[in-house]
């Protein structure tokens, strides 16, 4: 600070102080006395006389003033004077006048940011310009925010060499997109979307193969010019890489339709002539320094392509993804409802600093991994790590390499609602120390090495079990039962134990098969396990499908898995002549045959067979009359085969009708004789309009029967 302001600032506070010790002494002199004859007012009879200031105000004033005084001379508060007590403050300390510091330096160019970012008093004092002109959009930790770019990363949209830093900063970048609304249709533009979105592997995926087909034309013709043939930027004009995972205005499907329908207008303002030479100087030196010490941190990217594939076998995405589909991926808030507990939420676990993992070390972790203990509490249980407590270390910071690789992602956690006890902490590390069981997963050395595999992948990452084992009323698996199925989300996860799949006729290639492709001959996934091999099991190698597939048929006796000596195999006997008179199959051949097929056979591209379907040959009958209800949403269907949406019947048949023709196609199609009645198919559909899976348009017990013509 220069001569004349310090010599203003002492003067001004002097003559503060003198008037303030006037006007004190002052009032002193002229009240500090008092005639107790004198009234003042009077009100409703009360009198209110003459009296003394109390003597203890005035002696606050003086003791406050003296204080005042004695900052003043031993603290930094008076322009340039240092005080007497020659204490500084962190910053000050640090400082350096900029303008002799960049004369000491004596830059000839702007172009050696990479100098001057060696330079610690340098960076410090950028730091604080940054703080003080950048901060409201890119963060105090410069990790940038909605519409902002993120600063501590190797991702440069203009480009990160010294040249292009100063330009960003010192000139500024303005960034414009067109709107396309008054162009093209919201279909059009939702199929765009569907094609952007498919360029990025590490997305969760609905989109038929026909929309990402339409959505690649329309982008070639409107958005190839700025983002390139292949969707990887456009250089110079600033158009983004659609490719990767950074999304700098969110990249959920909502968000990105925004963009395309409304466009954008991005604009970083610039600074020269806002700020000296010298802050500019600074602060391009603090921000070359972030580049420099991100290229320093990153991580080997061979770890990170091993954990990339772990990730997506431990199916990360598909939690760690908000509703509606097509999300940020690991951006966290999809909602987990668990009546009568209450909802909660997964959470955002990009870099991000709070939320996200950003301010997390490997140790904790690798603690909610293996304990489901996070930094804040132990977690829910829908965190699986009742099975992830099996993923051996090396995995688990390989999966801790890709995750530190994960862009931020500005979107903040939902909070879990729920009871009254559910919603404390406490509990959940109580629950961990009743059920989560011992980690130690046992190797068989009477088994290859191929069933090992699989039985650490289906026991670890691939928490198999955590969906297909029944659970007890505390929620914790049932281990006695494994792979007996569980009701999840309105639907039977199936038996998978090795005696079902045995009776079933599953041989390896084909469960290999239908793990990496979603069919087989025993037909297509549907509801989530469309979503476990649309974003996990299809990037498994053929290996590791194949040892998957090899643990589950031939079972585990340490878990109880075995086949029972007895166990016969399921054969469907199909159509008989006898059949054809049956009145259950007159309402198939109205309702099912046309996609289906008149036997059952299915029809390529519309709809999967029938016959030897695994739905329908399994001994629990609720996924064969809960699909007849519920239909299948194009979410549900085929990933590659293009199979179409099932209409629900939920008001189309009644009970009786339902179970009449799913007791028919389960007995010609799947070899199961059991008789289902209205009755039961009037438990499963409460159930399923109870939990808001179907629409409750009628009451069971009062729908009447409809003639055969309707």
């Amino acid at each position: 600070m220069n001569t004349f302001w310090t010599v203003w600032i002492i003067a001004l506070v002097l003559i503060t102080l003198a008037v303030m010790y006037y006007v004190i002494v002052h009032l002193y002199r002229n009240r500090n006395s008092a005639n107790y004859e004198t009234v003042v007012a009077e009100y409703d009879g009360i009198e209110d006389r003459d009296g003394p200031v109390p003597k203890i105000l005035w002696l606050s004033y003086a003791v406050g003033l003296g204080l005042t005084l004695v900052y003043f001379l031993y603290m930094p508060a008076l322009g340039s004077f240092q005080g007497l007590g020659g204490f500084q403050s962190p910053t000050s300390s640090q400082a350096l006048p900029l303008d002799e510091l960049v004369a000491e330096l004596n830059p000839e160019t702007k172009a050696e940011l990479t100098k001057l970012a060696g330079k610690p008093a340098l960076v410090a004092a950028g730091r604080r310009v940054f703080q003080n002109h950048c901060a409201a959009c890119h963060r105090q930790n410069a990790q940038g925010q909605l519409g902002f770019p993120n600063l501590t990363d190797n991702h440069w949209r203009y480009g990160s060499s010294d040249t292009q830093i100063w330009q960003s900063i010192a000139k500024g970048r303005r960034a414009a997109m067109p709107g396309w609304a008054d162009l093209l249709s919201g279909e059009q533009i939702e199929h765009i979307v569907d094609y952007v979105v498919s360029l990025n592997e590490g997305r969760r995926r609905f989109s038929s193969q026909v929309d990402i087909g339409d959505g690649r034309a329309l982008y070639a013709e409107h958005c190839a010019s700025c983002h390139g043939a292949n969707g990887l930027g456009g250089g110079e004009v600033g158009a983004p890489n659609l490719a990767d995972d950074i999304w700098l205005y969110g990249g959920d499907r909502a968000q990105i339709a925004d963009a395309i329908s409304n466009g954008l207008n991005g604009l970083m303002p610039s600074f020269e002539g806002v700020l000296q030479r010298s802050k500019l100087l600074a602060v391009a030196a603090y921000v070359k320094q972030l580049d420099l010490q991100a290229q320093e941190q990153a991580v080997d990217q061979t770890e990170v392509a091993r954990g990339l594939y772990l990730v997506q076998i431990g199916d990360c995405v598909s939690c760690h993804t908000a509703e509606p589909e097509g999300g940020e991926p690991m951006a966290g808030g999809l909602a987990f409802a668990l009546p009568p507990m209450g909802t909660i939420h997964s959470t955002n676990i990009s870099q991000q600093v709070n939320p996200g993992l950003g301010d997390y070390s490997y140790e904790e972790f690798h603690a909610v991994m293996k304990t489901g203990k996070g930094k804040h509490g132990y977690l829910y249980p829908a965190m699986p790590y009742t099975s992830f407590m099996y993923v051996s270390d090396d995995d688990i910071r390989a999966i801790w390499a890709f995750l530190q690789s994960v862009n931020p992602r500005d979107r903040q956690n939902v909070s879990n609602t729920g009871l009254f006890s559910f919603n404390i902490r406490f509990p959940l590390g109580i629950w961990s120390l009743l059920f989560r069981g011992d980690d130690t997963l046992v190797h068989d050395d009477n088994k290859s090495s191929q069933w090992n595999r699989g039985k650490y992948l289906v026991l670890g990452l691939g928490h198999c079990g955590e969906c297909h084992t029944p659970r007890n009323l505390a929620q914790a698996m049932v281990w006695e039962r494994a792979f007996q199925g569980n009701l999840i989300d309105g639907w039977q996860a199936p038996d998978i134990s090795a005696n079902m799949l045995y009776r079933q006729g599953w041989t390896r290639p084909e469960l290999a098969n239908f793990l990496k492709h979603g069919y087989s001959n025993k037909g297509t996934v549907f509801a989530g396990m469309a979503e476990v091999v649309s974003n996990s099991t299809r990037h498994l190698t053929d290996e590791d499908a194949l040892a998957i597939a090899t643990y589950l048929l031939e079972g585990d006796e340490l878990l109880g898995n075995t086949i029972d000596p007895g166990a016969e195999l399921i054969v469907a006997s199909g159509l008989s002549n006898d059949a054809y008179a049956d009145e259950s199959y007159k309402r198939f051949a109205k309702n099912c045959g046309a996609c289906h097929g008149a036997r059952g056979e299915g029809r390529d591209g519309i709809a999967p067979a029938l016959a030897g379907n695994s739905v329908f040959s399994l001994d629990d009958y609720y996924n064969s009359v809960a699909v007849v209800l519920r239909g299948l949403d194009p979410v549900y269907s085929g990933l590659e085969d293009g199979s179409m949406p099932m209409v629900s019947y939920e008001d189309q048949m009644t009970d009786a009708h339902i179970a009449g023709l799913v007791t028919f196609v389960r007995r010609h199609f799947g070899g199961q004789s059991e008789v289902i009645t209205a009755e039961e198919v009037g438990r499963i559909r409460k159930k399923l309009e109870d939990g808001g899976f179907t629409p409750p348009f009628h009451q069971t017990a009062l729908r009447p029967e409809r003639p055969e013509s309707m």
